[in-house]
């Protein structure tokens, strides 16, 4: 499991709109975090500095094993361990929504 999070600065003008927008998240999006095994999720906003703190826990271990079997090498550790980590069809879905809030 990778722990990760990041810490951005909201234009003050943006935020009521990132609260409207956060007050019920999309199902598509929660369904997608939870499919590229993202867990843990949260999103704290600190008010007045505008600050977005954000932070999930990620289990990426999965993807070499699928890669593995995808590429019809022999099924093991060593070739599990050749492969990416971030599955394209998760990892960048849902980087491009970390960019656009």
């Amino acid at each position: 499991m990778q722990r990760m999070g990041s810490v951005i600065a909201l234009k003050g003008e943006k935020i009521n709109e990132y609260k409207r927008l956060h007050a019920d998240a999309w199902p598509g999006v929660l369904v997608k975090i939870s499919e590229c095994n993202i867990s843990n999720y949260s999103i704290f906003l600190r008010e007045p500095e505008n600050l977005l703190f954000s932070y999930f826990e990620y289990h990426g271990a999965e993807h070499k094993s699928i890669f593995n079997y995808e590429s019809k090498e022999e099924l093991n550790v060593e070739n599990a361990n050749k492969q990416i980590r971030f599955h394209p069809r998760c990892g960048t879905s849902f980087i491009l929504i970390v960019f656009i809030v």
